[in-house]
Order: structure tokens, then C-alpha cells, then sequence
């Protein structure tokens, strides 16, 4: 995902047009239009204003041109912050393929349990999708049910989840959460 398609994907979960966002940030519709398609590439003090106006940390903007190498670094990094530990998840009997490579980032247990969650609902959603009549109309809402996702991603913590905040608070040091970093399914 590219800066531009960040904007683009936050603004239209927001419902915002780009006039809209364009006011917000003292700029015409057609610069967040070359912005969002990536005839201009913003500076930084532009995707702030523009993260501000969206109400989203800059972070999400600023990180989205992301690929395998800026992935690593970025887990490296948060294997540092928020003590990273290795394991494998051994295969099941007859199942092709190599053993699973899993970590497990215990200060972020409450966060991750958070995202499992809403990942689930997601993906509920999506695979319920099927009583639309038209393809149009299940397009449409997969669309809808994408926004919803991001959205929540974009305002995560959520303040009004009061059940992420008491997680965090009440973070349990002896529980786990696993990142699985193969494509193969557990």
C-alpha cells in the first residue's frame, strides 16, 4: 500500500469526499487527488496535517509503503521493544511442507488478543457475504466490511473499547500471543 492509497483508504472509510479533506487541511481537492493517486508524494508535514485532519496516527501513513525488508526491521525492532521469543509449531502428521516459525510478543498479549478478535469478526462478515442477489451488491458490502476493518485498525485502541483498555491495564505476564510468520496455514 502506498501513501497515497492510505489516504485514499482512511478518507473513504471516514466517508470523507476530497473537497472534505481538501478543507480540512487549507489545500483543493485535486492536490489530495494527485496525493491519493501518487502524482505528488507528500512531505512529512503534509501527511501530518493530513493524518491529523483523518483523526489517525501519522504512523499509519507514513509506514504504508511497506514491503518484506521494511516487515523485518519493523519486527526486529518490536522484538527488541516488547521481548520477542522463538519457537516452532511442529507439523501434523501427514502434513507437507515445514515446521512453522511462530514468536511470541508477551507485552503485547492484550493488543494482539484485541486484533484476533476483530480479524475474526472480519472474516466472518466477509464469508457470510453471500446473500446479496447481485455481485455488484456483495462487492459493495465487502467494500463496506473492508472500511469497518480499517477503521477499527486506524483507531486502534479504541477509547471506546473499554475491554482493550482493562486488558491493558491488566496485562497478564505469563500469557502469550503468536505471530505465525509462514504463509502456510496452522
Amino acid at each position: 500500500m502506498t501513501v497515497g492509497e492510505g489516504i485514499r483508504n482512511v478518507r473513504e472509510a471516514k466517508g470523507l469526499t476530497l473537497k472534505q479533506l481538501g478543507d480540512r487541511i487549507g489545500v483543493s481537492p485535486s492536490y489530495i487527488h494527485a496525493y491519493e493517486t501518487g502524482r505528488r508524494k507528500p512531505k512529512l508535514e503534509v501527511i501530518k496535517k493530513i493524518a491529523s485532519a483523518l483523526e489517525i496516527d501519522p504512523e499509519y501513513l507514513i509506514n504504508a509503503e511497506f514491503n518484506y525488508k521494511r516487515a523485518m526491521h519493523m519486527l526486529f525492532l518490536i522484538g527488541e521493544t516488547y521481548g520477542a521469543e522463538f519457537f516452532t509449531i511442529p507439523k501434523k502428521e501427514g502434513e507437507e511442507g515445514e515446521e512453522k516459525i511462530a514468536i511470541s510478543f508477551e507485552m503485547l498479549n492484550p493488543c494482539l488478543k484485541s486484533w484476533v478478535k476483530q480479524k475474526q469478526i472480519h472474516d466472518k462478515k466477509l464469508k457470510e457475504n453471500t446473500t446479496e442477489p447481485t455481485l455488484e451488491r456483495r462487492l459493495t458490502k465487502n467494500r463496506q466490511i473492508e472500511a469497518e476493518y480499517r477503521k477499527w485498525m486506524n483507531n486502534f485502541p479504541a477509547e471506546e473499547d473499554p475491554k482493550v483498555v482493562d486488558l491493558l491495564e491488566d496485562y497478564d505476564e505469563f500469557t502469550h500471543s503468536i505471530i505465525i510468520l509462514t504463509d502456510d496455514p496452522i
